[in-house]
């Protein structure tokens, strides 16, 4: 069952009042929710939810993400994307509670250590997945060296979002077994970061 939730409705239920410097909220609330209240879901689900451009007046547009509320807060899904030829919001999800559309307002240090790393790590098979999450929308370039210093590759990826996680994957199937340094760079309006770890190959 899927019903729009007035804005009204808060206004009798302060504890879901939006309280974050780091989102601005829209009208735009969905409550899905089973019949039967013991259904879950077995694998996750695509919400797409549309907006108007007055829903979103003065908010930027490439921000707007999804947000379920779970555990007294509401976080936002990872997932989110921005259909905006369609002016519509998608994310998975997996399981169905409140949702609600707000605009993510970029904030903080554009990356930290502890938001970069690779999986698997050591890696073993074909690929290993660069993740990284950045607080505004950036360049990313990634650099991986030998032990020796020299250049293996340079992965690159534009316009990754903000406020959610973005991969970059490298293919590692005839890449010698060993450890290797990868510079992990970030270049948005904001400013720029650069994260140093290390990764190992073990085929």
């Amino acid at each position: 069952m899927v019903t729009r939730i007035e804005e009204e409705f808060y206004a009798d239920h302060p504890e879901l009042q939006v309280q974050s410097e780091n989102n601005n909220p829209t009208s735009i609330i969905y409550e899905i929710k089973f019949e039967n209240s013991n259904t879950k879901l077995t694998k996750k689900a695509n919400l797409i939810f549309p907006y108007t451009a007055s829903e979103i007046a003065g908010m930027n547009e490439e921000n707007l993400r999804i947000y379920t509320y779970s555990g007294g807060r509401w976080m936002m899904l990872n997932a989110s994307q921005v259909l905006s030829e369609q002016k519509k919001v998608s994310a998975e999800t997996s399981h169905f509670s409140l949702f609600r559309v707000m605009e993510y307002i970029p904030s903080g240090v554009l990356m930290s250590a502890n938001s970069v790393y690779s999986y698997p790590n050591p890696a073993r098979g074909d690929d290993v997945t660069f993740k990284f999450y950045l607080a505004d929308k950036a360049y990313v370039k990634i650099e991986v060296y030998n032990v020796a210093g020299e250049k293996v590759i340079k992965l690159e990826k534009a316009n990754c979002p903000a406020g959610i996680a973005s991969e970059i994957v490298w293919h590692i199937k005839n890449i010698a077994s060993g450890v290797y340094i990868y510079r992990v760079e970030a270049r948005s309006a904001s400013g720029s970061k650069v994260i140093t770890k290390r990764l190992a190959i073990i085929h």
